[in-house]
């Protein structure tokens, strides 16, 4: 009887109530509820099966009471690269909630706080660093073919989207 009151305590220790282990669930916290997964702090919902413009896509996130997601940190973004790593999603871009729409060379995210540029954010193309699309390309994306950094795109490109539940 010891012995199967020990196994019925592990049990509900190690195993969920859907029966996936505790530690496989990349949520960290109650607070972040589906689609949204915690990285770092943050509820996140990394949607790589819809693509569309970056205006539809704040649209989309808007109907999840979110927006996307304000990437003011290195870490986070080290984070959202290695989950989406990880996660295997790697075969899309994402947009991202900077652009300089309102004023051109003037980068914020969709809050009105402003995109740090250069390193260790900005991929490069060649000798340039992004953003170097002038007036053609004015809102943010993490580009697949340049290892996750931000590139300016063509706000008119249809890509996936990474939503931010602000709390």
């Amino acid at each position: 009887m010891k012995s199967s009151a020990v196994f019925v305590l592990l049990a509900a220790v190690f195993w969920g109530s859907d029966g996936v282990t505790e530690a496989a669930s990349p949520v960290k916290n109650d607070v972040c509820t589906h689609p949204f997964v915690d990285i770092n702090g943050r509820c996140l919902f990394i949607n790589n099966f819809a693509q569309m413009d970056w205006d539809a896509a704040r649209t989309f996130c808007g109907g999840f009471q979110s927006d996307l997601v304000t990437l003011d940190e290195a870490n986070l973004l080290a984070d959202i690269v290695d989950f989406i790593n990880k996660e295997g999603l790697t075969e899309r871009s994402y947009w991202i909630g900077g652009s300089d729409q309102a004023l051109e060379g003037e980068w914020t995210w969709t809050d009105g706080t402003s995109v740090r540029m250069g390193t260790p954010t900005w991929g490069a193309d060649g000798q340039s660093q992004h953003p170097t699309g002038g007036n053609d390309e004015n809102c943010v994306g993490l580009d697949k073919d340049n290892f996750f950094f931000f590139n300016d795109f063509s706000c008119s490109s249809e890509i996936s989207l990474i939503c931010e539940l602000k709390l």
